[in-house]
């Protein structure tokens, strides 16, 4: 990755391209005792911009349904969840994936 504000690339037909900023975005899948989470991040030029979590629980009759979500961006949490559902358990989880994406970005750093 690059941390520069930009840099060029010259490619096979001499045209130069000034890169000025790398979005990177990643999706990934996790399951706890809480639900199962598709997760999706974005780093821009590898500062974490945004996570997103759609919740899903195993129902009886449907498969998996669909629960709600909790998302980060600019350094703020917001969430669609049901008022009946136990979202302790969804944000702990939550906070955990958040844990171990930074620390990805950063080595442990």
């Amino acid at each position: 990755m690059c941390r520069d504000d930009s840099y060029s690339l010259e490619t096979k037909s001499n045209i130069i391209m000034n890169i000025k900023s790398i979005t990177l975005v990643t999706t990934a899948e996790a399951v706890t005792s809480h639900g199962k989470y598709h997760i999706e991040y974005t780093l821009l030029n590898d500062v974490l911009e945004r996570v997103h979590t759609a919740i899903y629980v195993n129902d009886a009759d449907s498969g998996e349904m669909y629960v709600g979500s909790i998302s980060y961006e600019n350094e703020t949490l917001s969430c669609s969840l049901p008022v009946q559902s136990k979202v302790a358990g969804y944000f702990e989880d939550f906070d955990r994936f958040l844990e171990q994406i930074k620390f990805g970005i950063t080595g442990g750093e």
